[in-house]
């Protein structure tokens, strides 16, 4: 009998595993990813990649990933006392848990102010990410987020 994984910030037990290196994409695999319990991350892997993601509360874990050990609520505090409105959670990148610090939470306004500022968060810890390295995060989400339009490009 196989253990259920728990997510370890909301208890969940809607878990999707991350599939890396260039797997055989069979029926039940293409089933898999369908369903969402299995995330297709590429070839490539690095340190502190995560082994799962939440389906519900959508945050990474696993893996050398470093547990977050603050809460949403305190990012968004740090997040507010910086001047911003709101956060969202991208996912992780390089052992970090990355949120995007958000100007304006209405989805309707758009704001362009240079590179978007990140939060990394890794166990207790929270800081902004210096202009060296948000190029590098903008454009490792940017490609998920251009994978994702394929993909529902792909079922219309």
């Amino acid at each position: 009998m196989t253990k259920k994984i728990k997510c370890p910030y909301c208890g969940s037990e809607h878990i999707a595993e991350y599939l890396r290196g260039l797997p055989v994409f069979d029926e039940e695999l293409q089933k898999a990813v369908e369903n969402g319990e299995v995330i297709i991350a590429g070839c490539l892997v690095y340190p502190g990649d995560p082994d799962y993601r939440c389906r519900d509360c959508h945050k990474d874990f696993g893996g050398n990933l470093a547990k977050m050990l603050v809460s949403d609520d305190e990012v968004l505090e740090f997040a507010k006392k910086n001047g911003f409105e709101g956060i969202k959670y991208l996912g992780s990148y390089e052992g970090y848990h990355v949120y995007d610090a958000l100007f304006n939470t209405d989805p309707n306004v758009i704001l362009e102010v240079g590179f978007p500022q990140f939060i990394l968060v890794k166990e207790d810890q929270m800081d902004f990410a210096d202009d060296r390295i948000s190029g590098d995060i903008r454009h490792y989400f940017a490609s998920e987020e251009d994978d994702e339009d394929d993909e529902e490009e792909d079922e219309q």
